[in-house]
């Protein structure tokens, strides 16, 4: 207890202030730890949407140039038109690359990470050698029929880019998006449209081959048929149904002008393209006449599957916008969140140190008028004693005295008041009336001691 003693008043004010200021600091510490949390998720989001792009880049190609080295067995030598294509995937893989170098390791694109969830296969560097060999065949049979291996080889290419783009959508929590109106963007860029395209291009060469040979099977009809309704219900409907939904959502969140103009163009020219494509495989799935060529099919296809690649790429575009957009917001949150708790603690400091001020000066004030106040008592006191003693206290010296005495116990009552004021607070109480009539006066019972 004795140690206590030693601290001020104000030092004890000023540590009560900082007790109360401590958990300001730790709330504030736990706002900024949520709002650089969402940055952190945007942030990744966006790298995985750059992982994305040269994946879908290579999907694009790749099914284009099994499309046309397909067909060399009834259109004679592709090599010239397969050549601009190997250029496209070769310098696809290239940025795959960089790409994988810059953000592979933050989406678990690792020997470790991809063995952990049994996607082995989705290494950068594998499936671009699966891409060398399936160059390399196809390149030996641009001048005779495809050989039915090398489709197989084109299917697996294909499964493996579509692995890598799941891959990233969960390591990148794109697949997590927490705001509504890129949740439902999200799905058609990771999910919807990749499913459409891929199916696409699948359902080309499955309709181009089987009008090539004629008649087709019930088996065909069925595989047709399939096609036709994920194609209408399953990717078709649930791209137009999730793009309305987060556009209808978007003003709500954080309106984008850029969102609300460019996608429903893309949209309406993917709406366009492609129900013609989907009643061509309908008519397939029927079995009976159709008023179509093979390449007339062909071309519908290429021109469904160009309007989905290019929906989207702009969907892409306008997804990274709102991701940055959210992250600007979050940032701007960030700032205000400190700034606003830097002024707290400044204006709870001032506050602090006013009240301490308030406290401490009277309290000085009072230090100060009552150390020779008690001295002039003390003096008082030993004259009043030796008076006593020596019993020659003339009654000038006594009424003197008392004077004094009178004075010092107002100036001390007046001292104990504002002291009581500055504890208990309110007005500082007056000073307490003279004797009443009759009372007995100091100077009285002085004159009689004497």
């Amino acid at each position: 207890m004795a140690g206590s003693r030693r601290f001020s008043v104000a030092s004890k004010i000023l540590v009560i202030a900082a007790s109360f200021a401590l958990p300001i600091t730790v709330l504030v510490y736990f706002v900024i730890s949520t709002i650089q949390q969402d940055i952190d998720f945007a942030t990744l989001e966006l790298k995985g949407n750059v992982y994305q792009r040269p994946l879908e880049q290579i999907l694009e190609a790749v099914q284009l140039h099994e499309l046309i080295a397909g067909s060399c067995g009834t259109h004679g030598d592709c090599a010239t038109a397969l050549a601009p294509l190997r250029t496209t995937i070769d310098e696809a893989f290239v940025q795959l690359k960089v790409v994988d170098a810059q953000v592979g390791k933050d989406l678990q694109f690792t020997d470790q990470g991809l063995a952990q969830r049994g996607r082995q296969a989705a290494k950068a560097a594998s499936v671009a050698a699966e891409w060398r060999d399936v160059d390399a065949v196809a390149a030996q049979a641009s001048s005779a029929t495809m050989p039915p291996a090398l489709a197989g080889k084109y299917d697996h290419l294909v499964d493996d880019l579509r692995l890598m783009i799941t891959h990233a959508g969960d390591e990148s929590n794109l697949i997590l998006d927490p705001q509504i109106d890129s949740y439902y963007l999200v799905d058609v860029t990771l999910m919807a449209l990749p499913e459409n395209q891929d199916r696409l291009g699948r359902a080309i060469l499955f309709g181009r081959d089987l009008l090539t040979k004629g008649q087709g099977t019930v088996a065909d009809q069925i595989h047709a048929a399939l096609d036709a309704a994920t194609l209408q219900d399953g990717e078709y409907q649930r791209v137009q149904d999730s793009l309305n939904r987060s556009l209808s959502e978007n003003p709500g969140v954080a309106l984008s002008a850029s969102y609300q103009h460019n996608v429903p163009l893309a949209l309406a020219a993917y709406k366009t393209a492609t129900p013609p494509f989907i009643a061509m495989v309908k008519q397939l799935a029927d079995g009976g006449q159709h008023n179509f060529t093979a390449d007339q099919f062909v071309a519908a296809g290429k021109a469904a599957r160009a309007a989905s690649f290019t929906l989207w790429q702009v969907a892409d575009h306008e997804l990274d916008a709102l991701l940055v957009m959210r992250i600007a917001a979050r940032n701007q949150a960030r700032i205000w969140a400190l700034a606003l708790s830097a002024l707290a603690l400044i204006l709870s400091s001032g506050l602090a140190y006013l009240i301490m001020r308030s406290i401490t000066q009277p309290l000085d004030r009072l230090a100060r008028s009552l150390g020779p106040g008690a001295t002039l008592l003390s003096q008082s006191v030993n004259r009043i004693g030796r008076a006593s003693d020596q019993k020659s206290t003339s009654p000038e010296e006594s009424a003197i005295i008392c004077e004094e005495l009178t004075a010092h116990a107002e100036d001390m009552r007046s001292a104990v008041g504002e002291l009581v004021s500055l504890i208990n607070g309110g007005a500082i109480p007056p000073p307490a009336a003279s004797p009443a009539a009759g009372a007995s006066h100091p100077r009285s019972d002085l004159r009689s001691a004497a």
